[in-house]
C-alpha cells in the first residue's frame, strides 16, 4: 500500500471504526512486525504485553517459540481431524483430556525444594466437596464466562432463597438492588443480578477493590487494611443478610481495573472462610492474572502455599483459631467454588476461556443441569489450549517464569522506582503494573496511558528499532468522601518465553519510553494538564 492511502483507508470494521492504528503484519517472536498507520514504514515493536496479557508463548512468524509451535501444530492437526463437533450431541476426547488436567493441576501447586532446588508439586489438602472437579471450556475471556458464571450461580443460589422469601413475603417477593463492588477487569462486562418472580437476589460482586496506594489511612499498616476492607465487608453482609447475596467475585491479583494489584496478606484466606460461614459462594476471577503468569499455574495458588508453610510452621497445632472455618474445621483449603480462567488458557492461538468448579458446585447442579453455547467445548479450541497447559507446566516445573519473574521484578526496581513519574509499582511474577503521575505528583484525567502506550511505538523510536508495546488502562476511585480521583497505570505482561536478556531490554525500552514521554515531550503533559479543566488532582 502506497503511504498516501494508508491515513485515508475506512475502516469497515464495526468493532473498531478507528483505522488509526499500525496494522500488524506478522509475529516475529517477542516482537510484532508492523506498519505504520500513518507513514506505511514497516517496523518492529517489543510486545511486552502478548495484548492484555494473552500472547504468554509469543506472537509466532519465523522466530516463534518451540512452545508456540507446538501449540499451533497441535490446533492444526484437530482441525485436520476434526474441527467443530456439536457439545450437545457428542463429546470429545480433547475436551475430556484439558478438563482432566485443568482439575489436576488446579489441586496441587508447586512449591521449591529448598534441598534439590527443584520445583515440586504439593496436593491441597481438602474436603472432597471442596476440591475442584469439573471444568467447561468456552471460546471468550470475558462476555461469555461472565455469563456462564451468572447462569451457574443463579442456578445453584436462586431457587433456596425464593423458596424462603416466598414464604415470607408471599407472592409479591421482595425486590431488591443488586450491590456491586467496582473495579474487576470483567466489571466493565457484566454488573449481574437474578430477576425472578419479581423478586432479585443481589450478587455481590466483591472484585478486589484492593488499593492500599491510594486507600490507606494515613499511618495505616498493610495488615490494617486488610482488616479495614475485612470489617467493612462483613458489614455490608450483616446489613443486607447473607441470604440475599449469591457470591463473593473477587480477582485474586487485580487485572486492568487497578493495575495489577494483588490481594494483601491474609485476604483470600478471609473472604474463604467468610464465604464458608455465611453459605456464599466464591468465585475467583483469573481470567488475566492466571495459568502461569504468576509463577504459579493459578494466582491463588501464591496464597495456598503460604498458608499452608504457615499452617506446617505453626509449633501449637490447637492455636490455629485465624484459620478456622465452618464448624471449626481447619482451613487448609483457598480454592474456590468457581473459578474464571481464559488468556493464557489458549495463549492467544485458540480463544479459549472457561471456568472451574468444586463437587459441591458440580453436586448441586447434577443431574439435570446442561450448559451449553454453539462452540463451547469446541475441539480445535481444546487442541490448542491442552497443548498450550503443557507447554506452561513444563516452564513451570523447570523454574523458567518464575526466574524470569524474579528478573522483572529487579530490573523495575532498580529502572523504573527511580523514575519521577512514576507514583507506585505493584504486581507479582509476570504482571506488573505501574501507576503514572505528573511532575507536581498529581494524578491524570484519564488517557495519559494510553498516549504513553502510543508514543513507545511512535516515528521517533522506529528509527532506533526501539519501539515497545506496553498495555495501558485508567481508574476511577472515590475515597472517604473526596471527590471522585482519576489517574492512569501501564502493565506489563511479557511472554513466558522471553528470556532474562529480552526481560532487560524490554525495561530498558519502557525506561527510555517514560523519560521521553514526560522529558523532551513536555509539552504534551502541558497540553494535558490545561485541558482536563479541573478533573487533574494535585
Amino acid at each position: 500500500m502506497s503511504r498516501s492511502n494508508v491515513t485515508d483507508r475506512l475502516s469497515h470494521d464495526l468493532g473498531n471504526l478507528n483505522a488509526d492504528y499500525h496494522k500488524a503484519e506478522c509475529g516475529d517472536g517477542i516482537y510484532m512486525k508492523l506498519e505504520h498507520c500513518k507513514t506505511g514504514e514497516s517496523f518492529r515493536s517489543l510486545d511486552f504485553c502478548g495484548g492484555a496479557a494473552v500472547a504468554c508463548l509469543g506472537n509466532g512468524g519465523e522466530n516463534a517459540s518451540a512452545e508456540y509451535v507446538r501449540v499451533a501444530d497441535a490446533a492444526a492437526a484437530q482441525m485436520k481431524k476434526l474441527a467443530y463437533v456439536s457439545h450437545t450431541s457428542y463429546r470429545s476426547d480433547v475436551n475430556f483430556d484439558l478438563s482432566e488436567l485443568l482439575v489436576r493441576n488446579a489441586n496441587r501447586y508447586l512449591v521449591l525444594d529448598e534441598e534439590t532446588h527443584q520445583w515440586q508439586y504439593k496436593d491441597i489438602e481438602a474436603d472432597e466437596s471442596s476440591k475442584l472437579s469439573h471444568a467447561i471450556i468456552l471460546n471468550s475471556g470475558k462476555l461469555f464466562s461472565s455469563f456462564c458464571v451468572e447462569h451457574l450461580v443463579n442456578s445453584l443460589k436462586v431457587p433456596r432463597p425464593l423458596r424462603r422469601r416466598s414464604r415470607q413475603f408471599g407472592s409479591t417477593g421482595e425486590h431488591k438492588e443488586s450491590r456491586t463492588k467496582k473495579r474487576s477487569y470483567h466489571e466493565k462486562a457484566h454488573t449481574m443480578a437474578t430477576d425472578a418472580n419479581g423478586m432479585r437476589i443481589g450478587l455481590w460482586q466483591s472484585s478486589n477493590q484492593y488499593y492500599p496506594h491510594g486507600d490507606k489511612i494515613e499511618n495505616e499498616t498493610e495488615e490494617e487494611y486488610v482488616d479495614r476492607l475485612l470489617r467493612n465487608l462483613k458489614m455490608q453482609i450483616k446489613l443486607h443478610g447473607a441470604d440475599t447475596i449469591a457470591a463473593i467475585w473477587i480477582e485474586p491479583v487485580s487485572g486492568a481495573g487497578l493495575g495489577c494489584q494483588p490481594a494483601g496478606p491474609g485476604y483470600l484466606k478471609e473472604i474463604k472462610t467468610l464465604c464458608r460461614n455465611n453459605d456464599i459462594i466464591l468465585v475467583y476471577d483469573e481470567v488475566m492474572c492466571g495459568m502461569g503468569r504468576m509463577g504459579s499455574m493459578h494466582a491463588w495458588h501464591y496464597d495456598q502455599a503460604q498458608l499452608c508453610a504457615q499452617l506446617e510452621g505453626d509449633s501449637d497445632a490447637s492455636d490455629k483459631t485465624h484459620h478456622l472455618g465452618r464448624q471449626g474445621q481447619c482451613l487448609q483449603s483457598l480454592a474456590p467454588d468457581i473459578q474464571m480462567m481464559g488468556k493464557c488458557l489458549g495463549a492467544g492461538i485458540m480463544p479459549a476461556a472457561g471456568l472451574i468448579v468444586n463437587r459441591r458446585v458440580a453436586d448441586g447442579l447434577a443431574p439435570k443441569f446442561i450448559h451449553s453455547f454453539t462452540y463451547q467445548a469446541h475441539p480445535t479450541v481444546c487442541a490448542a489450549a491442552l497443548s498450550a497447559q503443557r507447554e506452561i507446566q513444563i516452564l513451570l516445573e523447570a523454574g523458567k517464569i518464575q526466574n524470569l519473574a524474579k528478573c522483572l521484578e529487579r530490573e523495575i526496581e532498580e529502572k523504573l522506582y527511580p523514575l519521577g513519574n512514576v507514583a507506585d509499582i505493584r504486581g507479582r511474577g509476570l504482571f506488573w503494573g505501574i501507576e503514572l503521575r505528573h511532575d507536581d505528583g498529581g494524578a491524570w484525567a484519564h488517557d495519559v496511558s494510553m498516549e504513553l502506550v502510543a508514543f513507545g511505538e511512535d516515528d521517533h523510536f522506529i528509527q532506533e528499532d526501539a519501539c515497545i508495546r506496553f498495555y495501558g488502562s485508567g481508574w476511577r476511585l472515590r475515597k472517604h468522601g473526596e471527590p471522585e480521583r482519576k489517574g492512569d497505570h501501564i502493565m506489563l505482561s511479557p511472554a513466558f518465553t522471553f528470556t532474562e536478556s529480552d526481560i532487560i531490554e524490554g525495561v530498558s525500552r519502557l525506561a527510555n519510553v517514560v523519560q521521553r514521554y514526560f522529558g523532551e515531550s513536555a509539552y504534551i503533559s502541558r497540553h494535558r494538564a490545561k485541558d482536563a479543566k479541573g478533573a487533574f488532582v494535585p
